[in-house]
């Protein structure tokens, strides 16, 4: 005889590991916007605080338009010399 339980024991469980996952993406996104804004001086960030006003700037959005600008950083020395 099936647990008629079962589905809420599964629901419930999948509720709570959504939320463990929401919660660690919280934290990489507020940590990578933490470091994004240390990277400029506070003229750099007043004026993105003042070009997006009343909104706050998409910190995310700003990074895909600026990576493929920036320089490619060099392979790490493991991959100097290596066959490939």
């Amino acid at each position: 005889m099936a647990d008629p339980r079962a589905p809420r024991r599964q629901a419930c469980a999948a509720a709570d590991e959504l939320k463990s996952n929401l919660d660690g993406e919280f934290v990489a996104v507020r940590d990578f916007i933490a470091a994004f804004c240390r990277c400029m001086d506070y003229v750099q960030h007043a004026r993105m605080l003042v070009v997006g006003y009343p909104w706050t700037p998409d910190v995310l959005a700003i990074t895909n338009l600026v990576r493929p600008r920036a320089p490619q950083p060099p392979l790490p020395s493991v991959w100097h010399g290596a066959r490939v």
